[in-house]
């Protein structure tokens, strides 16, 4: 699967490259979090995360690029970039939009635990609805309903609920809270899972910027 996901970027990168060069658009983007909280278990073992990533969207919707950040995760005593490649098209209508792809997930220092997704999203102004699909690791639904603060302007807050179905796993929820002020966010997550570094309410802090 893996393999054909990169042909896949591969191809598009060529032919994006050719008919659409002039009518993309490049970013860029970096962030520092106190703890990478993904599906609510961190990525990090509550430390700190330091990540960056480059996208090109073209005209015509479509999108890729590539993301990484550092991990540790929990059966490691070592830690592993995490490498995301991702190719997608997403489009917008009168009052609802989508987004589609494929993301590879890749762990150099983690042999075995790569893994490819498939997703697709319906969104509306204040509504994100998710489903994300591994046939290595199991399904995720996802609702984030986002709404904005007067408290100060480019204030927002975004509640989060999301459903694990996995495949080598015990299923769970997860939720969250996120406080986001410009580039600033404060947030709060839980999943009922019974591990020592999971079970607990996280509180983590972070910032973002694109370019």
């Amino acid at each position: 699967m893996r393999s054909k996901l990169l042909i896949f970027i591969c191809g598009m990168s060529f032919i994006l490259s050719v008919e659409t060069v002039f009518a993309g658009i490049l970013q860029v983007d970096a962030a520092v979090h106190s703890d990478y909280v993904w599906r609510g278990l961190t990525q990090t073992k509550g430390k700190a995360a330091v990540s960056g990533g480059v996208e090109y969207v073209t005209g015509g919707g479509w999108y890729f690029g590539g993301w990484v950040s550092n991990t540790q995760h929990e059966a490691y005593d070592y830690g592993s970039a995490e490498v995301d490649l991702y190719v997608g098209m997403s489009g917008q209508g009168d009052s609802l939009g989508y987004d589609f792809g494929f993301i590879d997930y890749q762990y150099p220092a983690y042999s075995g635990q790569d893994f490819t997704e498939m997703y697709f999203a319906l969104m509306t102004d204040r509504l994100v609805f998710k489903y994300s699909d591994s046939a290595d690791i199991g399904t995720y639904i996802e609702l984030n309903i986002t709404y904005k603060l007067a408290i100060k302007k480019g204030a927002s807050a975004t509640i989060h609920v999301g459903n694990y179905s996995r495949n080598n796993g015990p299923d769970y929820v997860d939720s969250s809270v996120s406080l986001n002020i410009k580039e600033f966010s404060l947030s709060f997550s839980k999943a009922n899972v019974d591990t020592d570094q999971d079970k607990d309410l996280k509180a983590f802090v972070g910032w973002s910027r694109s370019f």
